[in-house]
């Protein structure tokens, strides 16, 4: 996913949570996308082996934390850098690179 995208993403849920809480008058539905947006942030990681890429967020934990803790800039880091893993863009961790180049030779 582009940086871009990302942020649109991230921003239309931000917007979503703001009406949310103008409606019911309470905070309980921008918790519930926080952490509901960070548990899928999490098993996302989890499926796509975000803790073999040098990356900001790391492995699943890391990324649920972080967008836990400060959601309106992990998430869409998150999202980000899960595009740039998936288009082949991120760098591998040393211990992993060498283990994939083991296996193609």
């Amino acid at each position: 996913m582009t940086t871009g995208k990302a942020i649109l993403i991230t921003l239309g849920l931000f917007i979503l949570m703001v009406l949310i809480t103008a409606i019911t008058d309470s905070t309980g539905g921008m918790g519930l996308i926080i952490i509901g947006s960070s548990i899928w942030a999490a098993f996302d990681a989890s499926k796509i082996e975000a803790k073999k890429y040098k990356i900001f967020l790391g492995g699943p934990v890391q990324t649920f934390f972080g967008c836990l803790l400060l959601w309106i800039v992990a998430f869409p880091l998150y999202l980000h850098t899960k595009g740039k893993i998936e288009r082949g863009g991120a760098e591998l961790k040393e211990k992993y690179r060498q283990q994939e180049d083991s296996t193609t030779n």
